[in-house]
């Protein structure tokens, strides 16, 4: 079993950014857009979410409680359970998103943000935002923590067929919403996550 040392890791990660620079810019610009989506177009309208971001939704809406460490304690397991598993260069992008993502939502929750009248147009406008950012940061290789660590571990180790485990997952979360959300705002939040 490998241990788990962080030297180690922040060495690797500074050769891959040495390396990477061009992956380094992308997964930069992804993480800070999707999670500009997140505090000004979703939390503002109470959009229900999916993955690891809308379980960090659902406390913020139940408990309070700020998405950012929901989303830094998260990864965090989540990603040393798949250090295991998945390539090195795979956890570390991943890692990298997910310091940024905990990061960006604590930074843009300082800020105050203009709310639109159509929830519809705002949900729109949240599911762009949110699968530019996705896919820039998928584009080069690296993940946005949460649950697609989970669906990345289990293709590699079971075989599982990742759309339909993620679909799984993500609706699962999305109906556990139903419990702080009201119906139009899961509804909204089944289009941000369709447009995503």
């Amino acid at each position: 079993m490998e241990r788990f040392n962080i030297r180690k890791i922040s060495r690797q990660f500074g050769e891959l950014i040495r390396v990477e620079w061009g992956t380094f810019w992308y997964a930069t610009l992804g993480a800070v857009l999707m999670n500009f989506s997140i505090v000004a177009l979703v939390v503002p309208y109470r959009f229900a979410g999916a993955g690891l971001a809308g379980i960090a939704l659902l406390t913020r809406y139940v408990f309070d409680i700020s998405p950012a460490w929901v989303i830094a304690v998260g990864n965090r397991l989540l990603l040393a359970w798949g250090w295991r598993v998945l390539s090195p260069r795979f956890v570390l992008w991943t890692l990298y998103v997910s310091l940024l993502s905990s990061g960006s939502v604590a930074f843009f929750e300082l800020f105050s943000y203009p709310v639109l009248a159509n929830t519809f147009l705002a949900a729109l406008l949240a599911g762009v935002c949110s699968g530019i950012g996705m896919g820039l940061v998928f584009r080069v290789g690296g993940s946005t923590g949460g649950t697609d660590v989970i669906v990345v571990a289990a293709k590699k180790r079971w075989g599982v067929d990742v759309g339909m485990f993620s679909f799984y997952i993500n609706t699962a979360i999305l109906f556990l919403s139903w419990f702080a959300v009201d119906l139009e705002q899961l509804l909204m939040g089944g289009v941000l996550l369709y447009v995503e």
